[in-house]
């Protein structure tokens, strides 16, 4: 089974920091692919960020000659931009995929805010952040400034039994969530 390891943002505009994630991920998690999912931040006014098209095109520059890295903007096809959607959109349309979503420590602290209710676990309706935590692997970056509160955070507390110590098997892993311990770049 390929895995790609999946990058969500507004990508605006990419840069060499969004590179080194994204070897770093890979490196760490053993993922074949990485792919920068150019999306729509719902947190920021769209007037803000430049249009999909622009975006893309300089996601595609930045990644040129790169065969490990590419960008994608198929969310702009799916019928909304939530996270644990687009995953399980995602997961269906490439049945023969391992997908490992990859965000910060940051973003891991705040991830319990992730509060939709939608899918499912064990037959009980849950928040997307518990969905997401239960049905795909997930690599936490390390941001700095951010460790010790997603090691505080409400996902660290419900993901104990979940947690892999090896990031590598993230790739061998149907759902599970580990830390990476990758090296930081100021950016």
């Amino acid at each position: 089974m390929r895995t790609v390891g999946i990058i969500g943002g507004s990508f605006n505009p990419p840069h060499a920091g969004h590179l080194h994630i994204g070897a770093e991920a890979k490196r760490l998690t053993g993922a074949d692919e990485i792919w920068l999912w150019v999306s729509r931040n719902i947190f920021k006014d769209a007037s803000e960020y430049a249009p999909l098209p622009a975006r893309m095109h300089a996601c595609q520059l930045l990644t040129q000659g790169l065969d490990w890295v590419k960008p994608v903007g198929i969310e702009k096809d799916f019928y909304d931009t939530m996270t644990a959607t687009s995953m399980t959109m995602l997961a269906a349309m490439y049945p023969c995929t391992r997908f490992i979503w990859i965000f910060g420590d940051d973003n891991f602290s705040a991830f319990h805010t992730w509060n939709r209710e939608m899918f499912s676990v064990d037959g009980k309706v849950v928040q997307d952040w518990q969905y997401l935590l239960n049905s795909f692997p997930i690599a936490v970056m390390h941001r700095p400034g951010y460790r010790e509160k997603a090691l505080q955070s409400v996902a660290h507390a419900y993901g104990q039994k979940m947690f892999l110590e090896d990031p590598s098997a993230l790739s061998r892993s149907q759902y599970g969530w580990a830390f990476l311990d990758n090296e930081t770049m100021t950016v």
